[in-house]
């Protein structure tokens, strides 16, 4: 019973060590093996811990994300510009992306069919194999059906 009661107030220091120390962007997990072992201690150990200074820690991967969508919404404009037939405007915006991502397949894929149709074939060509190496399957279905290996 003893043993129980040892075990239970242990799991609630961890946990409160786990939440004080994710509140000062710290890492819970650490301070929950913390707070479990060292008890009271470990509570006491961080409060007295600064918070991580680097609140923007988090914001990489918001920023990340947020790129994707800007990258996703150009070459959606980029894809209208093609069905409307202002290859020159739809190649702009490809350019943009690639210069951006180099090995973004989807924007590769799209320039090549661009290049394609204004008859630069060698351009075309090297932009479809960087997209089938980025994984972007129309551009492997093209080269393998022509036999082009990437």
């Amino acid at each position: 019973m003893v043993i129980l009661i040892v075990f239970i107030v242990c799991l609630m220091c961890g946990f409160i060590c786990s939440s004080i120390a994710s509140n000062k962007n710290l890492g819970g997990c650490l301070w929950f093996f913390i707070g479990f072992i060292t008890g009271i201690f470990g509570i006491i150990i961080v409060l007295l811990a600064p918070p991580d200074k680097n609140e923007n820690a988090g914001d990489a991967s918001k920023q990340i994300i947020e790129i994707k969508k800007d990258f996703f919404n150009e070459i959606r404009l980029g894809i209208s510009l093609i069905k409307e037939n202002r290859l020159s405007d739809a190649l702009v915006i490809f350019d943009s992306v690639i210069d951006s991502d180099p090995q973004n397949s989807a924007a590769r894929y799209c320039r090549a069919v661009i290049k394609n149709k204004m008859g630069d074939y060698g351009s075309a060509l090297t932009d479809l194999i960087v997209a089938a190496q980025g994984g972007h399957i129309k551009a492997r279905e093209i080269l393998n059906k022509k036999g082009v290996a990437y």
